[in-house]
Parts: C-alpha cells; sequence; structure tokens
C-alpha cells in the first residue's frame, strides 16, 4: 500500500456557516429567526429555543443565524460548557458582555469596561438573589451594599440603549451540563441577564434539560420542567427535520469526497451495490447528519488498512453496520459460525441436521429485535447479500463449492478464510496478503520460466506454501494458457515442499498443488499441450509427486462431449517418460523406500498400460529376493488405502478375493505365500467388523491374504 494511500483527513465533526453548505435547507428557517431577534426593541430580553437531538445540526443553525444578522447587532457566544462553577459562569458572562458592548458603545470600550468592573461586587449579590452561593465573593468590593439589583439591571439597560444595538446572545451545548449547571443557566436567562433589546438563542434538546429542571421545578414531575420552560422560552422553535433525501445526498457527498481522497476507484456496479445496500438497510436509520460524518470517517480509516486485501463493498458494508448498528456488529464478530457455516454437513438425521439452522436463526432474529420493524425487516435482507449463507438458514438455498471459491476469489466477508479479517483490520499470521499474492503474478505472461521459478523460489522463503498453494487453488481458472504454461512448469518443481505440507483427508498440498497443474494445462490447447506437459515432467520432482501428476493426467473426461486431457498417443509418451524416471532411481535404492505403496502401485500400472507386464514381475521378484519380508509390502500394493478424519495417517483396509487375483495375475501368488511363512510363519486372521473401513494391520493382512490362499487351495478353485 502506497504512503500516500494511507495519509488520509478525518472529516471533523464542525457546524457550517455558509448557504452554499446548508445541505438540509435551513437557511431560511435561520434567516426568520435573524430577522425577529434583529429588530427586537422590547425592554426585556426575548428567548428563543432551538430544539434538537445531538448531532441533527444545531450549532450550524446558529451560526446560518449569526451570518444573518445586521452589522447593528452585536453578537454574543456564550458557551456554559467551560465554567463548573457559579461564580466563574456569571462572571464570564458579564465580562463578555462588557466586552461586546465596549466595541459597540458611543460613551467608549474603557467606560463600559470600568462600569462592569465597578459593579462587578454587585454579582455577589444576584448570585443571591437567584439562590447561587456566594462564597469566594464577598470581598469583591464594598459597593455591593449601595447597588440593588435593579440599579445594577436599568445601569445595564442605559448603556445597551445608548449603544442602540440590539444584542443577541448565543448559548449552545445545554444538554451537555449537569443537571445543576442546566438548572444556573436558566436562572441567568431569565432573572440575572433581562436586559432591553437582548435576544437569547439557546440550543438543546428539550427533553434532556426538562428531565434536568424537574427536580428543581416539579418535584421530580417532567411535566413541570416543560412547564418551566414555556415560562422562560417565548418562542420554542422544533430544528426542521432534516429530508432522508438530503441526508443521503449529504453522506454519499462525503463517502465520494473520502475515496477520491485515498484514491478509490469503485466501478459503476460497485457504486450501486453499496448504494443499494445503503439505502435498503441503512438509510431509514439515518436521522442525523453526525451519524453520517461518523460513517465517512470509519470508512476514511478502514480502507487503507485493508485496500487490496478484501471487497471493498464487504468492508463499506460491515462499517455501516458497526457506525449504525454497533450491537449488532458485536454479535456478528463473535458469532461468526452463525453468518459463514455452509449447514451442509452430514447429521445422523434430518432432525439433527436442523437443529444448528434453528438454532442460528432464533440467536440472529433475537439480536435484531431490539430495532423498530421496518429497520429489522430491511437489515435482515440485505444481511442476505452480506451473508449468502443465511439464505440457507431463512430460505433453505444451498450454496456448491464453486460458490464458496468465488467468494474467496472476491475477498467476500462471507468467506471463511476472509471473516476475521474485515474485524482484526490486518492479515492474521499464516496469512498472504492478496496484494502480495496478486504481484506475484503480476506480469506472468512476460516472464521467463526460470525467473519466475526463482521469483517463486524467494517467496517460498517466507511465505507459507500450503496457505499459497490452498489461495492458487481458487485462481487456478483465472490464468491465461500462456501464463497457466509457465506457472504450471515453474509450480512442477517444488514437489518437495508439497510433499511436507499439510496432509488433508482429501486433497492435502501435494493433491491441491497436482490439480493446480492438471487445470492449468487444461487451459493450453489441446494441440500444444503434450508439449507443455512434458516440460511440467522435466521440471517435476521428487518422483511421488511425478506419479500423482501423472495420475491426473490420466483421468477420464466428466462427460461424453468434454475433450480428453490427452490424445491417447500422446499420453503414451507421457507414461514412457514417467517411467524412464522411474527406472533410474529404481537401478538406485530400494523402491519400497522411495514411493508410498499407492504410488508404487500406480508405477505398476504404467508398465502394464504399455505392455511390460513382465518388467512388473520381474521388478517384484527381485524385491522379494532380496528379502523374503518384504512381501508384505508387495501385497499392500494391491491393498486399498482409507483416509479418515479419526485416524493420523492413512491405513489399508479390505483385502479381498479379487485383489488377490489381480496380484496374482502379475506375480504368482504361490511365490508370495512361500516367502511369507518362511520370513513370518503361519499367521491367524483375525476377521473385522467392518472390511470397508476397519484398519488391517500389517500382520492382519499377511494372515488374510494366507487364509485367502490356503481356502484356495483347499477348494481346489483355479487362481
Amino acid at each position: 500500500m502506497s504512503q500516500e494511500n494511507s495519509i488520509m483527513s478525518i472529516n471533523i465533526d464542525k457546524p457550517v456557516s455558509h448557504l452554499n453548505e446548508d445541505w438540509f435547507q435551513r437557511y431560511e428557517f435561520a434567516k426568520r429567526i435573524a430577522a425577529i431577534v434583529g429588530r427586537n426593541m422590547n425592554s426585556n430580553s426575548l428567548t428563543v429555543s432551538i430544539y434538537g437531538k445531538w448531532g441533527q445540526g444545531k450549532t450550524t443553525l446558529l451560526n446560518f443565524i449569526e451570518k444573518e444578522l445586521s452589522e447593528d447587532v452585536i453578537a454574543i457566544h456564550f458557551n456554559p460548557w467551560l465554567f463548573s462553577e457559579t461564580p466563574q459562569l456569571l462572571k464570564s458572562f458579564f465580562e463578555n458582555f462588557a466586552i461586546a458592548l465596549g466595541k459597540s458603545s458611543t460613551t467608549g470600550k474603557e467606560k463600559v469596561g470600568n462600569f462592569f468592573k465597578e459593579y462587578a461586587s454587585a454579582i455577589g449579590t444576584i448570585t443571591q438573589f437567584v439562590g447561587f452561593s456566594t462564597e469566594g465573593l464577598k470581598n469583591l468590593g464594598d459597593k455591593i451594599s449601595e447597588v440593588s439589583v435593579q440599579d445594577l439591571k436599568t445601569r445595564i439597560d442605559d448603556f445597551i440603549i445608548t449603544a442602540d444595538k440590539n444584542i443577541v446572545v448565543f448559548i449552545d451545548d445545554i444538554d451537555r451540563l449537569d443537571v445543576n449547571e442546566v438548572q444556573q443557566i436558566f436562572k441567568l436567562v431569565k432573572l440575572v441577564g433581562d436586559f432591553s433589546r437582548t435576544s437569547y438563542i439557546l440550543s438543546f434538546d428539550h427533553e434532556l434539560i426538562a428531565e434536568a429542571l424537574a427536580p428543581k421545578y416539579g418535584g421530580g414531575n417532567k411535566e413541570a420542567g416543560y412547564d418551566f420552560l414555556e415560562k422562560i422560552i417565548q418562542l420554542p422553535l422544533n430544528l426542521p427535520k432534516a429530508r432522508k433525501q438530503d441526508l443521503r445526498s449529504f453522506f454519499l457527498n462525503l463517502v465520494e469526497n473520502v475515496l477520491r481522497e485515498i484514491k478509490i476507484n469503485l466501478k459503476e456496479e460497485e457504486k450501486n451495490e453499496f448504494t443499494q445496500r445503503f439505502d435498503e438497510a441503512f438509510l431509514p436509520a439515518l436521522d442525523n447528519p453526525r451519524v453520517a460524518v461518523r460513517l465517512a470517517n470509519s470508512i476514511n480509516f478502514s480502507i487503507p488498512l485493508l485496500q487490496g486485501e478484501v471487497n471493498l463493498i464487504d468492508l463499506m458494508t460491515i462499517e455501516t453496520i458497526r457506525v449504525f448498528f454497533p450491537d449488532f456488529y458485536s454479535f456478528i464478530k463473535n458469532n461468526r459460525g452463525f453468518f459463514i457455516n455452509s449447514y451442509s454437513h452430514e447429521a445422523p438425521s434430518f432432525i439433527d441436521k436442523e437443529k444448528p439452522k434453528e438454532e442460528a436463526k432464533k440467536r440472529i432474529l433475537e439480536a435484531l429485535d431490539k430495532y423498530e420493524a421496518v429497520v429489522k425487516d430491511k437489515l435482515l435482507s440485505m444481511l442476505q447479500d452480506l451473508f449468502p449463507q443465511l439464505r440457507t438458514i431463512l430460505a433453505n438455498y444451498h450454496y456448491s463449492n464453486e460458490h464458496y471459491m468465488e467468494w474467496y476469489r472476491e475477498m467476500r466477508i462471507c468467506s471463511p478464510y476472509y471473516f476475521e479479517r474485515y474485524f482484526s483490520y490486518a492479515i492474521q499470521k499464516g496469512e498472504i496478503s492478496d496484494i502480495v499474492f496478486k504481484d506475484i503474478f503480476s506480469d506472468l505472461a512476460d516472464i521467463s520460466l526460470s525467473e519466475f521459478t526463482n521469483r517463486l523460489s524467494f517467496q517460498f522463503k517466507t511465505l507459507e506454501v500450503d496457505e499459497f498453494i490452498f489461495k492458487l487453488y481458487q485462481y487456478k481458472n483465472s490464468f491465461s494458457p500462456k501464463e497457466s504454461e509457465t506457472l504450471a512448469a515453474a509450480l512442477a518443481s517444488f514437489g518437495e515442499l508439497y510433499l511436507l505440507g499439510r496432509k488433508d483427508v482429501f486433497y492435502g498440498t501435494i493433491g491441491m498443488a497436482s490439480l493446480i497443474i492438471y487445470s492449468l494445462l487444461k487451459k493450453i490447447p489441446l494441440e500444444d499441450r503434450l508439449s507443455a506437459t512434458l516440460n511440467v515432467l522435466d521440471n517435476a520432482k521428487p518422483l511421488p509427486f511425478v506419479i500423482d501428476l501423472q495420475f491426473k493426467f490420466r483421468q477420464k473426461p466428466k462427460y461424453s462431449d468434454e475433450e480428453p486431457f490427452l490424445k491417447d498417443d500422446d499420453l503414451v509418451q507421457v507414461t514412457q517418460k514417467i517411467i524412464e524416471h522411474f527406472e533410474r532411481i529404481a537401478n538406485e535404492t530400494n523402491l519400497f523406500n522411495v514411493l508410498p505403496d499407492y504410488a508404487f502401485y500406480r508405477v505398476l500400472k504404467m508398465f502394464i498400460t504399455v505392455d511390460r507386464k513382465s518388467d512388473v514381475t520381474k521388478m517384484l521378484e527381485q524385491q522379494i529376493q532380496l528379502n523374503k519380508k518384504s512381501v508384505i509390502n508387495v501385497i499392500k500394493l494391491f491393498t486399498p488405502t482409507m483416509n479418515s478424519s479419526s485416524m493420523p495417517n492413512p491405513y489399508k483396509v479390505n483385502f479381498t478375493f479379487e485383489k488377490y487375483k489381480e496380484l496374482d495375475n502379475i506375480l504368482s501368488c504361490d511365490i508370495l505365500y512361500k516367502a511369507s511363512m518362511e520370513a513370518y510363519g503361519k499367521l491367524i486372521y483375525q476377521p473385522v467388523e467392518l472390511p470397508e473401513s476397519d484398519e488391517l494391520t500389517d500382520e492382519n493382512l499377511l494372515a488374510l491374504f494366507q487364509k485367502i490362499h490356503d481356502d484356495l487351495e483347499e477348494s481346489g478353485e483355479e487362481k
């Protein structure tokens, strides 16, 4: 990720003040308020209130009002949130008045300032009058006893009239104060600050303020708090409600600016997908611009961390859930199985299979119950796009492995391999960065085989090969024929690493690598495929991996209209090349130490396909002559191998009469029986309960072979 993209600026949730920033059509409303307070000639103050919830834009409206005040109006901003003590609050309030009047008074700034200093001592008297504490104010001046509250108010009124100015006092953030401070502010406005030609514009959440005033006025009854507000406020106004369409435009504009800043160019279909999800599930819950700002900032923060490592539309969606529905976001994060399980595993009965689905459905619906019905239904609908597996729970849909591979390639949050990345904001230990992964193949069409092989060799020093092969398996069909030819030959040279890798029940790393190479070669036109396949075999090592590849190459087409992997004559050439490779090694070491029995068996079958059965017989006879005990190894070649999740290693099962006959057709079982008796003596077979799945130990397998041979001898049946 570039340093340039990692630098971002966060949208500060600050109010605006210009007409061209009026997203919610409130400027005309503000102009009307400005006209009223700007012409207030009353001898008593006018109190205007702007009621609105947190984040809905009250402060922006105050800015619009101030913008529309004429130059003759004195605007005073008083923020009570900065003062926790009553004396500080009152002192600051009068200082603000003194400064504002001093700037506009014809009597001069100095005279007004001196007046307020002279009567600062009277603040104590005022605080006593309105019931505030006067501690710390007793020594402010000797004139306190000579000046009445009414005299003070009259002198202040004289200054205002002399200045011939209207005064508008803006007091914001009232609903951030504690209960005692809220009560102080309203006493100040009602009793202390009731001056001529003065208007107060207060903004707050009236439900919160009524509740704060209730203990003082009405014995805790909230309705009494509302009654008190009605006595103080002459012009109560509700903040005009923002239209959904305006909030939507505001948010989408913020997102567009964020994406432009971090240089993300979404495709048109991606924009449409996110907009559709937003409109469906989140727009009904969008009720104030502050949430939109927080969401834009969240997207601004998360995308540079995960750009190229996740599906951006899914990331933007899950971040939107985090901002709008934080509790449900936590529920998703802590219950991944409900959202990404396939629910297609085997179960003893239909009821047992349905239990996990019913549990997931119950828990998800319970988590959504806290939201309004319209929000809940829309959110649940959108979640089925984000997590398609939910349709298995809610609508009995089922998805194939190809769907899961597609979700993996698209780095979707519904992929079990990507889910955690959306919540950790990082590549977890052992995972491969998608940026690094895709960069490895960025110039594959233009690079030589040796250069690309060296690149892989370098990458495998730090990358986990198991994860690399698993990841590549999901992308195996995305390469061009030219790229496929280079990639297949390069991958073939790292068989040693695959053999050391993960050994799953079905594929494991070596099996998956073989499938990738096979799929890559199938991308090459049939007339050119033999040359590419021989090139792969020239590079492939070690021998067990070569044998595994050949087994894939010999697979028959699944459908009648599907072309074979190789023409029959071409397949013979491939087989002969592998046999030559095998024979070079066979002359140097014990064959049973070179290949696992399943691979050895495949080699024997290759010899037979090219009419070299006699060579197989000779080869096995030589192994018996060298070591009589190797008879068990020969028999195991013709015994099926079982893989089970309950067993750490593959094991042998179900040596049948048919397998005995197959073996006898290659090497006389009389020879094998004689060798077994000489090496191990007579053994007693212990029957297994489930022949097709229960393990046959080496001793029991050899005993079963001897039993079948003895039974045939006794019956006189021709072998």
